[in-house]
């Protein structure tokens, strides 16, 4: 959680209120999900990266890694 944080402060934190307020709104629904989870509707095997952290934490790593190098 710290890295995201960190990660936040250099690609969110000074963009404009309407941009804040658009990756805030962002966040609440797929990182926090405080009306369940957003694709509740589909079965599991359908969520991609979005599914289980266990399952998905080589892939999603592997992502962040190529964003940020340019990629």
């Amino acid at each position: 959680p710290y890295t995201a944080m960190l990660l936040s402060l250099l690609t969110i934190a000074e963009r404009p209120p309407a941009e804040r307020a658009a990756w805030r709104a962002w966040f609440d629904h797929y990182v926090f999900r405080p009306d369940g989870h957003p694709l509740a509707f589909l079965p599991p095997e359908r969520h991609g990266v979005l599914g289980a952290s266990k399952e998905n934490y080589g892939r999603i790593r592997t992502l962040v890694m190529r964003l940020l190098r340019g990629g």
